[in-house]
């Protein structure tokens, strides 16, 4: 069991809690017990159990009204219960159905029959809640992205009428002229803010929907870090901040070139993103751990670092971490997803590093090494 799931044994007889427990117990879960709708209805809402087994027939509140009260609190609706009982005529069940259960399982109940309908009703529960929540992430993007697409082009299309306008007026376009030069700087900066997002937006969809095709080949890691220093250095200009590459080791990855390519990309863009003005960026590339055959990629910045919160979603799809871009630059929260996802599908891991808020991170890639003897 990949986490120890909570279920909450309701039955008013103690034998039938003593098995129901030792089954559950044996597996690994936690359990939880009461002996009444009402304490039932209690534990639920504070402790909120993973899974209700609950039996029918009770005093006071039986099953069913206790089922209905559950559905009716936003703080339990969501937990599936299970009937235990040993009605099994049509009407039973149905009842049972329409008070909010999800299955039923018969008394006796068969030891193992228990415990498949117990997993299978608490995968199903927390796969349905983490595409509610991926759902929910998804809006709240798109609610983002609109709203920085928004801005940028208003801007481009504020600039451009401007020219437009004085181009119209017979005003001559010169290297000289200031004003006309930090507006094309402004258009140029806004569309590639554009750029990113919808190229983030893009690779994200295309991860999803099983799109992207990898085709590995020898590469030379050392070459391709060379061209992302020059694509990248306008960019740590205009920030002022100072790209320093120090290749340690020759190395040749047997990886897909493009995919490597993007995720290297992407941490040095961070890196620079996240910078203040005037900073360092150090990138290195050796070989690590020489017995596992890896060779790491690594980037190291003096920006605000990362909160133990941040390092715990800092991975994860449409988040957005504590820090801020120093320069506008846009951020879509998506980047290191995809960084992530596209180096694990070449046997490969990410990881990042931080002392604390205020101290840098650094960002590592860590990929299979192609030996010469493999070439």
């Amino acid at each position: 069991m990949a986490e120890r799931w909570c279920v909450l044994l309701v039955d008013d007889q103690p034998i039938n809690l003593q098995a129901a427990s030792a089954a559950l117990g044996e597996e690994g879960y936690s359990i939880l017990v009461a002996r009444d709708g009402q304490r039932a209805l209690s534990l639920a809402e504070s402790q909120q159990p993973d899974l209700i087994l609950l039996d029918v027939m009770m005093p006071e509140i039986d099953g069913y009204t206790t089922c209905r009260r559950l559905k009716k609190n936003a703080a339990t609706r969501d937990i599936p219960v299970i009937f235990l009982t040993a009605k099994s005529e049509e009407a039973d069940i149905t009842e049972g159905f329409e008070a909010g259960g999800v299955d039923f399982v018969t008394k006796p109940f068969r030891h193992r029959e228990l415990l498949a309908r117990v997993r299978t009703h608490i995968e199903l529960t927390h796969a349905w809640r983490h595409l509610r929540e991926l759902n929910q992430q998804k809006s709240e993007f798109i609610a983002m992205a609109a709203h920085d697409l928004k801005n940028p082009l208003n801007s481009i299309v504020g600039f451009t009428e401007l020219m437009r306008i004085e181009l119209e007026e017979g005003a001559t376009l010169t290297r000289d002229d200031g004003q006309t030069m930090n507006m094309l700087e402004t258009v140029e900066r806004t569309a590639n803010h554009m750029f990113r997002l919808i190229h983030d937006l893009l690779e994200s969809e295309s991860i999803d929907s099983g799109r992207v095709e990898l085709h590995p080949e020898y590469c030379d890691l050392d070459h391709l870090i060379d061209d992302l220093m020059q694509l990248n250095h306008p960019h740590a200009t205009h920030k002022q901040i100072r790209l320093c590459y120090e290749p340690q080791e020759h190395c040749i990855a047997m990886v897909d070139r493009r995919a490597v390519r993007e995720a290297f990309d992407n941490l040095i863009n961070n890196a620079i993103k996240y910078s203040p003005i005037g900073a360092n960026v150090w990138i290195t590339l050796s070989r690590h751990v020489p017995s596992l055959r890896q060779v790491r990629f690594a980037v190291r910045d003096e920006g605000p670092g990362l909160t133990d919160n941040d390092k715990r979603k800092v991975f994860g799809r449409f988040q957005k971490l504590s820090a801020r871009p120093t320069g506008g630059e846009v951020s879509t929260g998506l980047g290191l997803s995809i960084v992530k996802t596209l180096i694990a599908q070449q046997g490969g891991d990410v990881q990042a590093v931080s002392p604390g808020p205020g101290q840098g991170s650094t960002f590592i890639i860590d990929l299979p090494l192609a030996e010469p003897e493999d070439s």
